[in-house]
């Protein structure tokens, strides 16, 4: 089978040593790869977010054709040049995701331009939509398929709104196909129970606990429902541009000062007494990021999380079980204990009408007074004796009326 073709991404270049004297010649550091090529940033070993920049602007500087005109009609306006500009627009949306989201961001992309780039406006239609579907080494699967034309939709939409291209009354079908239903898994005790005890006791050989940080990350996603990109960010000392842990007041701040964008709400949340003493006590130990390795904030952890699932529950069983899973355990949870809607909608920074769509049938008075009905035999004979009493009512009236018309009669006769 043909291996598939991966978007630009980093990788570290190990140190290299003198084959004689054993000294460090050249330092670790950061490259792009891209197919066969290999580009320096350098940038050192633990300069990843600066390597991560560097990567951002490669990505822009590939796709940038040529400075997009203004004005264009659809039929001369490339799409490689829309896409070109909403990536440059975006640069700091960019460089601020996390290392799972962004390597799937700069993968879109590349698809994107891989297959519309040399494409006109014009020429977004059905049947284009179902080519790129088709396009590349693999298919994409519906739900897929349709965030990339999302992406697509958004980028011309950029470039209508800043006069790049002039639509007119142009209508573009992007034929999307329809969303997938939400299927709703959630995590039981016991299996958090597991997760955290396996995540606290994998070591490698020679005694080195590996996944300390995945066990963090499990007990303050359930205790708080928060997202995981704000978990992974998130710090004890307050810092620009993350999300911060006030232990003495006993706050989770998950959205930074001045943080802008249009992001999912995400409101300050008071921190459980039984997380808190954890949460104190990893910082007491020395700890500056929630979830650390080594000293340093993860880049991600969707990866490492996916196998520890998979090691826990199984491969069949690990279906359908994520890092969002933990969010919706969150919710389940306080549901099934009678917990206030408009409450747990505030804790999770979301409204309670979804709080009801999404998780309402976990409540155990979900129904409840319909049920009733049927369980105390009132459904059906309720309806029965009303309409029993609306007919005798209807049938004394028509006596009473059929009687004043004969005495009516009897008095005209008289």
């Amino acid at each position: 089978m043909q291996r598939k073709t991966q978007p630009p991404h980093l990788k570290l270049r190990n140190a290299r040593k003198h084959a004689v004297s054993g000294k460090v010649t050249h330092k670790a550091q950061w490259r792009i790869h891209d197919g066969r090529e290999r580009i320096d940033t350098g940038c050192g070993e633990t300069d990843f977010e600066g390597a991560k920049k560097a990567l951002t602007e490669y990505v822009v500087a590939k796709h940038n054709v040529r400075p997009t005109p203004t004005g264009g009609s659809p039929d001369t306006v490339l799409i490689g040049d829309l896409i070109s500009y909403y990536l440059k627009r975006k640069t700091k949306h960019i460089e601020s995701l996390s290392k799972d989201y962004y390597r799937d961001y700069v993968a879109r992309f590349d698809r994107l331009i891989d297959f519309w780039g040399g494409k006109y406006v014009i020429e977004i239609d059905e049947d284009t939509c179902g080519d790129y579907q088709e396009h590349g080494d693999r298919p994409l699967a519906d739900s897929t398929h349709r965030k990339h034309l999302e992406y697509l939709r958004a980028v011309v939409r950029l470039g209508s709104e800043k006069r790049r291209v002039m639509l007119g009354g142009l209508v573009i079908d992007y034929d999307m196909p329809p969303k997938s239903t939400s299927r709703l898994t959630w995590y039981t005790r016991d299996r958090i129970a597991r997760l955290v005890h396996k995540a606290y006791r994998r070591q490698r050989q020679g005694g080195t606990k590996t996944s300390v940080h995945l066990a963090r990350f499990i007990l303050v996603a359930v205790y708080t429902g928060t997202r995981c990109d704000r978990i992974q960010r998130a710090s004890f000392v307050q810092e620009e541009g993350r999300p911060w842990l006030d232990l003495d007041n006993a706050i989770f701040y998950r959205k930074w000062h001045g943080e802008k964008g249009k992001k999912k709400p995400a409101d300050p949340v008071r921190i459980p007494e039984g997380l808190l003493s954890h949460l104190r006590r990893w910082h007491k130990n020395g700890a500056r990021y929630l979830i650390e390795v080594n000293g340093e904030p993860t880049k991600g952890c969707r990866s490492s999380f996916r196998r520890l699932v998979i090691e826990v529950l199984g491969e069949e069983e690990a279906v359908g079980y994520n890092r969002h899973t933990l969010r919706h355990t969150t919710a389940t949870w306080l549901m099934k204990a009678r917990h206030p809607k408009d409450d747990i909608a505030r804790y999770l920074s979301c409204t309670p009408e979804v709080i009801e769509r999404v998780y309402g049938h976990f409540h155990p008075e979900w129904m409840e007074s319909t049920t009733k009905a049927f369980g105390s035999h009132r459904a059906g004979r309720v309806l029965e004796m009303k309409e029993q009493k609306l007919r005798y009512e209807a049938e004394m009236q028509k006596q009473a009326e059929e009687a004043r018309q004969a005495r009516l009669t009897a008095a005209e006769d008289a």
